[in-house]
C-alpha cells in the first residue's frame, strides 16, 4: 500500500495540519504511490474536521464523513431554494388565475394593471359624469366597453375618447327604463363581444317637489329609471355572466339621510342597496357578485343642475368629489380584487355621512 497524504483544498484557505506539514518535508513521489487523495474541510453542520490526535475511525472514513455532511447540507439549502422557488410559482399562478396579476416593480411605478383584460363591461349613463370616468377607466384597464346612455351623442363621446386612447368600446342609445331597450343593449353586447363580465348600473334621474305635488308619473319615472334599470339589467344580463362576474350598482348618501323634495330619488336609491342585498344572496351559488356605491357631493352635471342646491336647501358642506374618485371604487368593486365581497354598499362621500348634523 502506498503513503497517504492530505491535501488542503485550495478554495477553503486553509492551513495544513500537522500531519500535512510532515508530508511537505518529504521527497515528491508520482501520484500514482498515493492510495488516498483527501481533501481537508472545516466543521461543517455539526461534522467536526479530521481529530489528528484521536483515530477512531479509519482515514478514509475521518475524510468521507464530513465531506458527505458538507455534500448534505448543500443539497437541503439547494432543496429549500427549489421549494421557495416553487412557492413563489405557485402564488403568482393563483394570483393569474384571479386576474390579480400585476407588473413586476422594475417595470416602474407608471406600470397599469390591467385588471380587465378579456372582460366585456356595461356601463350604462356612461355618456356622463361618474359613468363616463368609470367607462374610461375599465377601458384603460384592458376591458371591452359597451358605454350606454340615453344621449347617443354623449355615449359615442366617451367612445371616441376610449378608442384614441387605444381602447375598445361600443356605444348604444338606451332608455333605461324600459325593458326593451335593456335588452337590446344586452343582446348588442353579446353579439359584439360573446359575453358579459361586468354591469355598472350608474344611470339614474331627479325629479323635485314635494309628495303632496309631484306628478305621479314623475315620482314612477324617478322609480322606473333608478330601480327599474338595475331590475331590467340584472334580469336579462346575468343569464350572460359566468362566475366571477359583477355588477356594481350606483346608489347615493339620500338612502341613509336625505332633504326635502327628493323623496322618489332617495327612495329609489334606498331600494337599489336592498335590491343589492337579495340579489347577492340569490347569485353566490353562481360566484357573481353584486355590490353597490354610495356617492356623495360629486362635481358632475346632475349635482349642479340639482334645484335644491341651487336653492341652498342641501348645503354642500365638505369636499366635493370628482367622477374619477368613484370611478376608482366602482372599477375596485368590479374587479377580481374584491372577490370576497358581495351584498355591501361601499361609501365613496369625503366623510359626509360621517358628520354630525
Amino acid at each position: 500500500m502506498g503513503k497517504r497524504l492530505i491535501v488542503p483544498h485550495p478554495r477553503l484557505g486553509l492551513e495544513p495540519g500537522p500531519r500535512q506539514r510532515e508530508t511537505k518535508d518529504r521527497a515528491p513521489q508520482a501520484a500514482s504511490e498515493f492510495d488516498v487523495l483527501a481533501i481537508a474541510v472545516p466543521k461543517v453542520g455539526g461534522f467536526a474536521a479530521r481529530n489528528e490526535t484521536a483515530h477512531t475511525l479509519p482515514d478514509v472514513a475521518n475524510v468521507v464523513v464530513p465531506v458527505v455532511g458538507l455534500a448534505l447540507m448543500v443539497g437541503r439549502c439547494d432543496t429549500e431554494s427549489k421549494a421557495a422557488r416553487h412557492a413563489r410559482q405557485m402564488r403568482a399562478e393563483a394570483a393569474a388565475s384571479l386576474g390579480l396579476a400585476r407588473a413586476h416593480p422594475s417595470a416602474g411605478a407608471n406600470a397599469t394593471a390591467m385588471r380587465f383584460a378579456n372582460k366585456i363591461c356595461i356601463v350604462t349613463g356612461g355618456g356622463s359624469g361618474i359613468g363616463k370616468a368609470a367607462s374610461r377607466q375599465m377601458a384603460s384597464e384592458g376591458g371591452c366597453l359597451v358605454v350606454a346612455d340615453l344621449d347617443l351623442a354623449s355615449a359615442q363621446a366617451t367612445v371616441n375618447a376610449i378608442t384614441a386612447a387605444g381602447g375598445t368600446a361600443i356605444a348604444a342609445q338606451a332608455d333605461v327604463g324600459s325593458s326593451a331597450a335593456v335588452q337590446a343593449v344586452v343582446a348588442r353586447a353579446v353579439a359584439s363581444y360573446g359575453k358579459i363580465d361586468v354591469i355598472v348600473n350608474d344611470a339614474a334621474m331627479m325629479k323635485f317637489g314635494p309628495i303632496a305635488d309631484i306628478a305621479e308619473a314623475d315620482f314612477f319615472a324617478t322609480l322606473t329609471t333608478n330601480l327599474g334599470s338595475v331590475f331590467f339589467f340584472s334580469k336579462y344580463g346575468v343569464a350572460h355572466m359566468g362566475p366571477g362576474s359583477a355588477f356594481v350598482n350606483v346608489s347615493s348618501v339620500h338612502a341613509y339621510a336625505t332633504s326635502p323634495n327628493v323623496v322618489a330619488y332617495a327612495s329609489s336609491k334606498g331600494a337599489i342597496e336592498a335590491f343589492t342585498r337579495g340579489f347577492a344572496l340569490e347569485m353566490q351559488s353562481r360566484n357573481i357578485r353584486v355590490n353597490a356605491v354610495a356617492p356623495g357631493s360629486v362635481d358632475t352635471p346632475m349635482l349642479w343642475n340639482n334645484p335644491n342646491v341651487k336653492s341652498g336647501v342641501e348645503k354642500l358642506e365638505g369636499p366635493i368629489g370628482k367622477p374619477e374618485d368613484l370611478a376608482a371604487a366602482i372599477c375596485f368593486l368590479a374587479s377580481d380584487e374584491a372577490r370576497f365581497i358581495t351584498g355591501a354598499t361601499l361609501l365613496v362621500d369625503g366623510g359626509r355621512l360621517a358628520k354630525l348634523p
